[in-house]
């Protein structure tokens, strides 16, 4: 998500690879739509909208599998979720890379601070960092953020606290739209994907119109595919209740549409 209008703003030409049925990134694929025209590769795990994350093997394969002579970019906006269920050291695995690498991180998931609009990247050199930074707005990043960006990374108990809270609802999540028959995917974030049996589109709007704000996965293919911000044991229950009706109107009477 966000991607395809940066890649366009650049004018630059673009190769989208669609995810695994499950949800997963195929590492083959990627790797051979590489070709001698190919700049940077970005890869984001885990992945938005889907939630997996990338094993240590695929991560090996994927770095090993881009070029010394491409730019390797890997979003880990939600790193935190990640690493809490186990998944692999990114910055161990880029090191033995010897090409470039950028790793971009952000405080607004894990750490709810995306109104100080502040992150941070991590690259492979000076000179890449330098050309990165060239690319900012002068005062880009207030000092207030700043402040509460370093108090965020100091309170490690809260942040257990946030993952450990996430884990929980993110099951209830999950076990309930087991419960209304479908399908969901397994998810190391703070968002559960899953594939309706109708469009997502109609459904989104209808839930919305009940005040629960829910979205679509923009990637063709994926129409019928919905992604869910989990909350308290009480949002997500109220969430699940409207999803549920939503969806029993719908295959009632699928010929009348969802939008009033």
């Amino acid at each position: 998500w966000g991607y395809r209008s940066l890649v366009a703003a650049a004018e630059a030409d673009a190769k989208f690879i669609q995810l695994e049925p499950n949800g997963k990134m195929n590492v083959d694929a990627v790797t051979h739509a590489i070709d001698n025209q190919t700049k940077a590769v970005f890869c984001v795990t885990p992945n938005n909208p889907s939630g997996a994350i990338l094993p240590q093997g695929d991560l090996d394969n994927l770095i090993s599998g881009v070029p010394e002579n491409v730019l390797f970019v890997v979003d880990e906006a939600y790193l935190e979720f990640g690493l809490h269920v186990g998944g692999p050291d990114v910055v161990e695995a880029v090191k033995k890379r010897e090409g470039p690498w950028i790793l971009i991180r952000t405080f607004s998931k894990a750490y709810a601070m995306a109104g100080m609009r502040i992150g941070y990247a991590l690259c492979s050199d000076g000179e890449l960092a330098q050309a990165l930074r060239k690319t900012t707005c002068v005062f880009n990043v207030p000092i207030l953020a700043m402040a509460a960006a370093e108090a965020a990374l100091l309170d490690t108990d809260h942040l257990r606290f946030i993952m450990e809270s996430v884990v929980s609802a993110r099951q209830q999540l999950t076990t309930g739209l087991e419960e209304l028959g479908l399908s969901p995917f397994p998810s190391a974030t703070n968002f559960v994907s899953v594939e309706l049996p109708v469009p997502g589109s109609p459904v989104t709007k209808e839930m919305l119109e009940r005040r629960i704000q829910i979205h679509t996965w923009p990637d063709p293919g994926f129409e019928n595919f919905i992604r869910i911000t989990v909350g308290r044991p009480e949002d997500n229950d109220a969430c699940l209740k409207a999803l549920g009706g939503v969806l029993a109107e719908y295959i009632s009477s699928p010929e009348t549409p969802l939008v009033r």
